[in-house]
């Protein structure tokens, strides 16, 4: 598992990619389940009111902050990789209120719980020399 994780961090970011914020929120699925989305934006209070407009009915229980880093699409892909080869992706989930396949979202269990989330995405930051920063509140 490090040497796939160090091999995607020895990877240069897209040209498409650029500064923004990592952010989280939580949600439980029809099986009683925390998954969990990690997602990518410029602006997460924005990103925040799509989702919960286009998911209405879902309880989105956002994590307070969002993590700024200066290439926004690498860290998503990080730390989606990082979950799914701890077997925490759920694949293509159809959403019971959208009708919209869902595939960024993982199992909250698997990924060893929020706090392990925020340590792994700061443990990326520092092995990759990045500035960041938090923004609050969503």
């Amino acid at each position: 598992m490090d040497q796939i994780l160090s091999a995607a961090m020895a990877q240069p970011p897209t040209q498409a990619d650029g500064g923004g914020f990592i952010y989280l929120y939580f949600l439980k699925d029809i099986h009683g389940r925390w998954i969990v989305k990690i997602g990518e934006s410029t602006w997460p209070p924005r990103r925040k009111k799509e989702w919960d407009r286009q998911c209405a009915p879902q309880r989105h229980i956002w994590f307070e902050y969002a993590l700024w880093v200066p290439w926004r699409k690498k860290m998503e892909g990080l730390l989606h990789l990082w979950a799914t080869l701890n077997g925490a992706w759920l694949g293509y989930v159809l959403c019971r209120y959208c009708g919209i396949h869902h595939r960024e979202q993982f199992d909250l269990g698997n990924c060893g719980g929020m706090w392990t989330i925020i340590q792994t995405a700061m443990a990326f930051v520092f092995k990759m020399g990045w500035p960041s920063w938090w923004y609050g509140s969503l």
